[in-house]
């Protein structure tokens, strides 16, 4: 009998990674319509390509890549919302009409997020047409240990053991370009502080009736941007 704490993917007939491709879901005999769906068990099992090293969701919105040897990553684009989370190996981002391209950090890892707070899209044909403001909440972070921690290698482990250390908690400042396809008089960059208050310090742009290119980076103190667009006139 097969306990619900046990339950996982495989012992159902779906490969663990059909996940990165395809909504999957338990038929608890609730759905009446099945049409659209593909039924898997152990004896029918959906498997995936022994090798694969990249995975594209059926929507395209999700993407994981490990073709290149320790150097995978991770990418999310919707309409509101475009993340990238992995090892930056020189690669420049592209999410079609907005492009970031990240620095240098300790492990040459990086997680960026920009998520939609006001406004209804990136997309371009709404971003740079939109008869209202549209506000974008970018997150960048690197590296982050509190003060005094202690990390040790432990066979094939990396652990701190029980040297926690104590606050405040260090954030790697982590610079990166952000291009957005709107003219850079439309745009204001603030950085914001740890309550999410924008501080007095407007992040300097360049670009052109066009483009605008964002510079973030350690100088300003911070993890968060708020990214203001002004309606198209």
């Amino acid at each position: 009998e097969m306990q619900p704490y046990s339950l996982d993917t495989r012992k159902t007939g779906i490969a663990s990674e059909a996940a990165l491709l395809h909504g999957i879901g338990l038929d608890t005999g609730v759905v009446k319509d099945r049409t659209s769906w593909t039924s898997a068990s152990p004896e029918n099992p959906i498997t995936i390509a022994e090798n694969t090293q990249t995975y594209q969701s059926d929507t395209a919105e999700i993407k994981w890549d490990i073709s290149q040897k320790n150097a995978g990553f991770f990418t999310a684009s919707s309409p509101k919302t475009k993340i990238f989370t992995g090892f930056i190996r020189g690669r420049s981002i592209d999410f079609g009409n907005i492009g970031i391209t990240v620095g240098k950090t300790r492990s040459d890892w990086a997680t960026i997020t920009l998520t939609t707070i006001q406004g209804e899209s990136m997309d371009t044909s709404v971003l740079g047409n939109s008869s209202e403001k549209t506000v974008l909440l970018l997150a960048i972070t690197g590296e982050q240990q509190n003060t005094g921690m202690h990390l040790r290698q432990d066979g094939t482990h990396v652990t701190c053991s029980d040297q926690w250390g104590t606050s405040p908690i260090l954030c790697e400042g982590v610079a990166a370009e952000i291009s957005l396809p709107v003219a850079s008089e439309r745009v204001t960059v603030r950085p914001l502080d740890g309550r999410g208050n924008p501080v007095d310090t407007a992040v300097k742009l360049h670009g052109d009736g066009v483009q605008t290119i964002i510079s973030v980076g350690p100088q300003y103190q911070t993890l968060w941007y708020a990214i203001e667009i002004d309606a198209a006139r």
